[in-house]
């Protein structure tokens, strides 16, 4: 059933709405649909069940006047009857069988005007008129059912393709065979319009891409196995989007290409979040490899797990997977200040300017400034460390270098014999030989 058909089915009425199922509330008006919907349906029953009495009616009067046969008249029982039983149900078409029974025998079954029948052969007619009838109504109702089934499996399927952007096609050399609502909201066609010729659709395709695509497709229906397909289309107001499909060749029992199944994903969100993310980290690697700073991470045994590349002043790669401590060149001069930063790291604390002496990238001895965050997941495991490191070698050289200084100043103060006193522009004693 094509798309078309189902909408005009839905204008009609012929079938019962398929109330989407994605929410609370949505839940909630289908119920009130379905409350609303009720006198609706019992009045239609009663004006088709007024409709078949009146179609039985008019047959016995005029098969009646004309003095038809019985088994003429058996038989337009019966074509009316599957003709009713396109529009109303089956418990109404049961009675509508009772009823024809009825007048078959006391208007056409001799004795006429009596519910008694005389001769075997009309009583056969009469039979056969009743079984034939519930055969029929039986058939045409399972089948009603069944389209119905189809209907709601239909509209559930397009509600699921417009939820998740997915569509489906299928298409052979020179036309499009199917092409659902979904296809025609990604590719920009009015899906009321029906299905878009193949030119039109494949016009759509990003010209840079064409050529890619049918290469893709006649490779692989040579191969006569699946395939997939990565490309954009151009929608006529200049509108980029990007779609994934994944096509099944059918193929004949002589090897003939009858149909290539297609379904497609509209990928335009996913791949505008990949090229923002492509563009962070190219920003990320542009801040990091001209600062002098550098970023590092360590996991939950506190080994690190990431070093940008200007880290410890070159590359220091051969690190990864060690711990700082491994490198760290005053561990047993100075422990106090390493087992206070375990301790932190225990506590999963954040610690600021911890500076330490360690191995730069190509093994001489440096100093460092590091400062780190603990880093948890979404429930709350704790998944390492993460912070800057900086090379502070330059300015705690000048550091000692002024505080040599100033002990060698004092010294020489120091060694005069007489009293000597530096004092401050505004007179303040600075500093006095001992």
């Amino acid at each position: 059933m094509s798309n078309a058909d189902a909408k005009a089915d839905v204008a009609r009425g012929d079938h019962e709405d398929v109330p989407p199922l994605s929410s609370s509330s949505r839940i909630g008006r289908f119920f009130k649909w379905k409350r609303a919907k009720r006198p609706t349906a019992f009045l239609r029953e009663a004006g088709y069940l007024l409709l078949g009495l009146v179609s039985l009616a008019t047959v016995t009067s005029l098969y009646f006047w004309l003095d038809v046969p019985l088994v003429a008249a058996a038989f337009t029982y019966l074509v009316v009857l599957v003709l009713l039983s396109l529009v109303t149900n089956l418990s109404s078409l049961i009675v509508f069988s009772f009823i024809g029974v009825g007048c078959l025998s006391y208007f056409f079954a001799p004795p006429i005007y009596s519910f008694r029948v005389d001769y075997p052969q009309d009583l056969i007619t009469i039979s056969a008129f009743m079984i034939t009838s519930f055969v029929v109504n039986f058939l045409v109702t399972r089948g009603k059912k069944a389209e119905d089934r189809l209907r709601r499996s239909e509209a559930y399927l397009a509600e699921a393709q417009r939820l998740s952007h997915a569509s489906s096609a299928a298409y052979n050399e020179t036309e499009l065979l199917h092409w659902s609502e979904e296809s025609s909201r990604l590719f920009g066609f009015d899906p009321l319009q029906g299905i878009p010729s193949r030119e039109a659709v494949w016009q759509r395709i990003h010209p840079d891409d064409l050529d890619r695509v049918n290469e893709t497709i006649e490779h692989a229906v040579r191969e006569k196995r699946s395939f997939a397909n990565e490309f954009r289309i151009i929608l006529l107001d200049g509108t980029v989007k990007h779609v994934e499909s994944i096509n099944y060749p059918v193929f004949s029992a002589s090897g003939e290409l009858l149909e290539i199944a297609s379904t497609g994903i509209d990928v335009t969100a996913r791949k505008g979040a990949e090229q923002a993310l492509r563009e962070s980290e190219a920003k990320f690697r542009d801040y990091a490899e001209t600062a002098s700073d550098w970023f590092w991470e360590i996991g939950p045994d506190y080994k690190l797990t990431l070093l940008t590349e200007n880290a410890f002043g070159a590359p220091a790669g051969h690190q990864l997977g060690t711990a700082c401590r491994d490198h760290a060149l005053d561990l047993e001069t100075d422990p106090e200040k390493w087992r206070l930063l375990l301790a932190t790291l225990d506590s999963r604390k954040p610690f600021r300017d911890f500076v330490y002496r360690g191995l730069s990238g190509n093994g001489s001895p440096m100093y460092v400034k590091a400062s780190g965050k603990p880093v948890f997941d979404a429930d709350g495991e704790f998944h390492g460390y993460r912070g800057t490191g900086t090379d502070v070698t330059a300015l705690t050289r000048a550091q000692e270098a002024l505080r040599e200084s100033e002990r060698s100043a004092r010294s020489a103060i120091d060694g005069i014999a007489g009293l000597v006193a530096i004092m401050t522009p505004n007179g303040e004693v600075e500093t006095v030989n001992r």
